[in-house]
């Protein structure tokens, strides 16, 4: 047991999900009810999805973004300055 590797490792090597990263992600939670506890954990797998397809809360944005490559917000990362 251990830590398991995420993003683009192994099986999530060249995944893609609506032409944006794809991968491999893991997310657990711990959980009470009636007195006890339980940890329900994920694992997701994401490589699917035309960008036309992608939807938010039910509005199809995907129809908006027509560039297979969305530009960023910033071109380089902030630094702490």
């Amino acid at each position: 047991a251990g830590p398991v590797s995420g993003g683009k490792v192994g099986g999530g090597t060249a995944m893609i999900c609506y032409y944006f990263k794809g991968g491999i992600g893991t997310s657990s939670r711990l959980v009470e009810l009636a007195g006890e506890a339980f940890t329900v954990g994920v694992l997701v797998q994401a490589n699917h999805g035309e960008r036309s397809q992608l939807r938010v809360d039910g509005v199809p944005v995907g129809r908006e973004l027509t560039e297979k490559i969305v530009p960023l917000a910033f071109a380089t990362p902030p630094t702490d300055a």
